[in-house]
């Protein structure tokens, strides 16, 4: 299920719970099982006002994407796996077998799907008698793409333990994390100053729950933790330096010029500026940058630039007609992908980390 590989992200998975999900009265529960955002994600059930089953199996992006279907009255109507609809209605049936509502099979192979009408309705042409796509009327929403990206950019707040147990809260251990990272010079390939630690610091935000409920786990156990030595703790440190050194080689590089025409910016989930900004972080990010000077990153990534000037423009308006088609279009899974990091890696990011890595690296 390529469209599923999001469950892979830690951060995702730490989010997805399990829970009951009533519906417009409290005392009918539409749902039950794994949830991302208090929506479907992962194994679970959803029920027919009658309170029988009626989808049963997982659950990812627009609902039911594999396991059994019931009739009202408790009989098995389908099992197998759907297909994710990336246009307008519901996943659809991709192969399986379709039973009648006295339980016996009427068919079992693939199922072939035509999309109907000017917004493509999926419409289940084999086998011919299996009818509508059938989804119980209740307020239950299903899983979106934006969903997904929602908690992906939300911290996940962690409070696993009584701060007053321990030698500092979570707020002190943040404070003297970032003090050690500006004071200290640390075995990093760049050096920096303490201005450019500090502007770094200045421009974005941090959550260090993970790192402060992991030594809270050491202090518990007597080991050796950040409380008691914390001159030598490095874990969340090297993701800070990496992150500096990527901000202030983007910000050197996001002066490169050109002009913008006929688009209204704040049509789009971000603007030119941060659109060029997230791009070339994204490219030197996807790179062994840090191996080389830094020197040399931005005169060969200048030249490359100063060859293509408007790469990135002509690139960030094809971004906004594809999010203009989809809104549109009423796609609004596909509208809220268009500027998704992973789309965006997909694009001239790849050539360029390809051409990057071979020209410095190769």
């Amino acid at each position: 299920m390529k469209s599923h590989k999001f469950l892979q992200d830690e951060a995702i998975k730490r989010k997805i719970k399990w829970k009951k999900i009533y519906g417009k009265t409290r005392n009918r529960v539409v749902y039950e099982g794994y949830t991302l955002n208090n929506k479907p994600c992962g194994p679970g059930t959803t029920y027919y006002a009658n309170g029988k089953k009626h989808l049963e199996g997982q659950f990812y992006i627009k609902g039911f994407v594999e396991g059994k279907e019931y009739y009202r009255n408790g009989q098995i109507r389908f099992e197998g796996t759907c297909t994710v609809c990336t246009s307008y209605g519901p996943n659809y049936p991709k192969e399986g077998s379709y039973y009648d509502m006295n339980g016996e099979l009427l068919f079992s192979g693939k199922f072939k799907v035509i999309k109907k009408g000017n917004l493509g309705f999926p419409h289940i042409e084999v086998p011919d008698n299996f009818g509508g796509i059938h989804r119980e009327d209740t307020d239950l929403e299903y899983l979106m793409w934006y969903d997904v990206e929602k908690a992906r950019e939300e911290p996940q707040v962690i409070f696993a333990y009584d701060e007053s147990k321990y030698p500092m809260t979570y707020e002190q251990f943040k404070e003297q994390l970032i003090k050690i990272f500006i004071e200290k010079d640390w075995a990093y390939d760049r050096k920096f100053s303490r201005e450019e630690k500090q502007e770094f610091v200045d421009c974005h935000e941090f959550d260090f729950h993970e790192s402060y409920n992991r030594e809270c786990e050491k202090y518990d156990s007597n080991k050796t933790n950040f409380f008691e030595k914390y001159d030598e703790y490095e874990i969340p440190i090297k993701k800070l330096l990496f992150d500096c050194d990527v901000y202030h080689i983007t910000k050197e590089l996001s002066g490169i010029s050109s002009k913008l025409e006929d688009i209204d910016e704040s049509k789009y989930p971000m603007n030119y500026q941060e659109f060029k900004e997230k791009m070339i972080g994204l490219l030197i990010k996807n790179t062994q940058h840090y191996k080389i000077p830094k020197n040399k990153v931005l005169e060969d990534l200048k030249r490359e630039f100063d060859d293509n000037p408007d790469c990135l423009l002509h690139y960030y308006q094809s971004q906004c007609e594809d999010y203009d088609k989809a809104v549109s279009e009423k796609h609004s899974v596909e509208a809220s992908y268009v500027f998704c990091d992973d789309r965006l890696s997909s694009g001239p990011i790849y050539q360029w980390g390809l051409w990057l890595d071979y020209w410095l690296f190769g």
